[in-house]
């Protein structure tokens, strides 16, 4: 077949329709991740937070919000202490004044999380109706949890007087509540865990899950040591309480002797199995300083689309419904005078030894704490670890009929997603053959059905199909990282051999899709950014358009298995649509009514057509022109990314039987956007800046320093 005879001698209309985008409505929700493609306003360039050392990990941490009040420094002192003198049983809050961010991590010392106003949540734990532990629905807490076999270390236990240790390797059994381990959450399975309570024996062990906020007596046999890279991370799960609930007493004015027993908690639990996700607001609240102060919270149940309002809380829907165990004050605004009540003796986990199975009672067997090496699958024939995938060509798209004799791709476009730059397109490639086979169709139905035909539904089944397969084939890539693999763990120095050798860094990182199915994707590594425990890596995606921020701990090598596969979504530059002035900020008006007009001008449920820009018609044509290294406004154009010289739309059949299609025309955004296209500079500095592959030189990495030394 010529690849030609497809776009070459089409109809083209000289003016665009009047109504470009209008398309068959799409019955098929998109597949992959969650965005708001329906509200192209809502789509804007990267944004990174200005953040410091006591308050970051925003990308996956339940953080503080702006509606803090604030009080005299001796009110919150004397706060604090009250705070502190009543830390909830089972709460994991041991030490002394404990801080949500300490300075630094230790054997003792793992940093909290923090709630934040609107979080969508899921319930992890209920110990109280003061005490539930909540995470965020794309908690990393799979990151931190352990499939047997694997390499586990026993801890050394010594009894002794004097001595106080700081080593997880190393357990005082007369100092050893507040340290945290590795312990048993299921058979075959370890996590991170704290010591909170210890038998007077001192052979058994109280825990709790930092990042399932469930509590376990355990053998202390059965522990395993926790290494020093797990203890960056902040806990998964969040306590809060819910505001103004408090049970029935016979006196109200004195709640201190009042407990939670099992009829409340099981009132709760009954009233929360209703709501798989959750959203909660709080009432004014001081600045959380100490982990101990937990936030009392308004909690509203959410709908599967996460965007409805909601007017009835589970507060006020636990009152209605039990309203014999539970009262609400009439006055309770003082921030200061909310009092959280413990559980009764009663409720609290109790240690039952004859019922405790053995995996709970002893260290795992030799066989099942000596993992196999796994090497092979993420090691190169040059040693370097990690595979990395092809990109796409000129010549690689012509063998693969994708692309015609002028220079022509058949392309589904895909929305920008997140925070990713909205004016970067991207999107799935469409065989020609596909497209012929889509032709011929529509002739066949124009027979059958008295020259009607409705050509755009034939493209949107079309694309229905290809965003179906490219979806079945990226759920495939989860199998290979569904058990915790140490030796695909990503370390900065890896990175930075890639760059040095000139070549890009792939990896995987799991992100939730639409239908909130958590899935790897692939991603190439465009820049890394050092926090005081971790690295940011800011990424662009491989499968789909899009770029944002990862931690490097929720990243992987890729396996070779990964890397056999061409990259899904192919990305495009159209020049004179990206914004080339970078005074212009991610909030301003011109910009936000650029993005709408140009998203509303492009259609995301039809193939567009693209006439590439080939620079003296080379075959190996790769763009490596770079706009803009700000990346708040225009994002480095990648070096897989092509060249933009015409889009159309296809419209409808000809009389011949040939495709009819209209202009895809910018002129009129341009002219009226005019300020945003004119070429200038900015002197204003990134909030965060990255180590790219220009500048990574520059980055002195302690490690490396600390060899050199030695």
């Amino acid at each position: 077949m010529n690849r030609s005879s497809i776009f070459e001698g089409i109809s083209i209309n000289k003016e665009p329709s009047k109504n470009p985008t209008k398309t068959v409505s799409n019955k098929h929700n998109n597949l992959l991740l969650n965005s708001d493609n329906d509200y192209p306003g809502k789509r804007f360039p990267l944004r990174i937070k200005n953040f410091s050392s006591n308050e970051d990990d925003y990308l996956y941490d339940l953080s503080t919000n702006a509606y803090e009040v604030k009080i005299s420094k001796k009110d919150m002192m004397e706060f604090s202490e009250r705070v502190d003198r009543n830390r909830l049983r089972n709460s994991g809050i041991i030490l002394p004044m404990e801080k949500v961010t300490p300075p630094e991590v230790h054997a003792k010392q793992v940093r909290h999380n923090d709630v934040r106003w609107g979080d969508t949540i899921c319930i992890a734990n209920v110990i109280s109706p003061h005490l539930i532990f909540v995470k965020r629905q794309t908690s990393t807490y799979k990151n931190f949890q352990f499939t047997l076999p694997d390499n586990l270390e026993e801890i050394e236990w010594i009894d002794s007087d004097e001595e106080r240790l700081d080593d997880p390797r190393c357990l005082n059994l007369r100092d050893c509540v507040g340290y945290y381990v590795l312990a048993p959450l299921i058979e075959n399975v370890y996590v991170r865990a704290r010591i909170i309570d210890i038998s007077g024996d001192k052979v058994y062990v109280k825990v709790i899950y930092i990042d399932h906020g469930t509590i376990s007596w355990l053998n202390r046999s059965s522990l395993a040591v926790m290494e020093q890279d797990l203890f960056k991370f902040r806990w998964q799960v969040r306590p809060i309480a819910l505001y103004n609930i408090y049970p029935y007493s016979s006196n109200k004015e004195s709640p201190k002797n009042v407990l939670w027993s099992h009829e409340h908690i099981q009132a709760l639990k009954d009233v929360l199995s209703n709501h798989s996700v959750l959203n909660f607001t709080h009432y004014n609240r001081l600045k959380r300083v100490y982990a101990a102060d937990i936030v009392p919270v308004e909690l509203f149940p959410c709908e599967n689309d996460l965007t409805s309002q909601y007017s009835t809380s589970i507060n006020e829907i636990l009152i209605k419904k039990y309203s014999h165990l539970f009262y609400r004050k009439e006055f309770c605004n003082e921030i200061t005078s909310n009092v959280l009540i413990d559980i009764s003796d009663d409720c609290d986990e109790k240690l039952d030894i004859k019922e405790m199975p053995t995996w709970k009672l002893t260290f795992p067997p030799l066989e099942k704490i000596n993992k196999q090496s796994n090497d092979c699958i993420f090691t190169r024939e040059d040693g370097i670890i990690g595979f990395s995938p092809d990109f796409w060509t000129v010549k690689k798209m012509k063998d693969q009929h994708y692309i015609t004799n002028s220079g022509c791709v058949c392309v589904f476009l895909q929305a920008p997603m997140d925070d990713s730059h909205p004016l970067r397109l991207g999107g799935y490639l469409i065989s020609t053959d596909e497209i012929e086979k889509l032709r011929e169709k529509a002739r066949n139905e124009r027979k059958i059905g008295s020259g009607q035909v409705q050509v755009k539904r034939l493209l949107s089944e079309l694309c229905h199909e290809v965003r179906i397969n490219a979806y079945e084939k990226i759920r495939r890539y989860s199998e290979q990282y569904k058990n915790f693999n140490k030796n695909a763990s990503i370390k900065i120095d890896d990175i930075i051999t890639e760059w040095q050798n000139n070549r890009p860094f792939y990896i995987v990182t799991e992100r939730m899709s639409r239908n909130n199915e958590l899935m790897f994707f692939r991603a190439e590594v465009t820049g890394f950014h050092e926090e005081v425990n971790y690295f940011l890596l800011r990424i662009r995606y491989l499968d789909f358009n899009g770029t944002g921020i990862c931690c490097m701990h929720e990243a992987y090598k890729l396996s070779k298995y990964l890397a056999d596969d061409m990259p899904y979504n192919i990305g495009f530059s159209y020049y004179d649509i990206l914004v080339k002035n970078e005074a212009i900020f991610g909030e301003d008006k011109d910009f936000i009514g650029l993005v709408c007009d140009v998203s509303k001008n492009l259609s995301f449920s039809e193939p567009t057509i693209i006439r590439l820009n080939l620079i003296n018609d080379k075959e190996f044509y790769p763009n490596i022109n770079k706009h803009s290294n700000y990346p708040l406004v225009v994002d480095s154009i990648f070096q897989t990314d092509f060249d933009v010289k015409e889009m159309w739309r296809i419209k409808d059949l000809d009389k011949d039987g040939n495709f009819v299609m209209d202009p895809v025309d910018f002129d009129t955004i341009i002219q009226k956007y005019e300020n945003c296209f004119e070429k200038k500079a900015s002197f204003l500095k990134s909030a965060v800046e990255f180590y790219t592959r220009d500048n990574f030189t520059k980055f002195k990495n302690p490690s490396t320093e600390e060899k050199d030394n030695n």
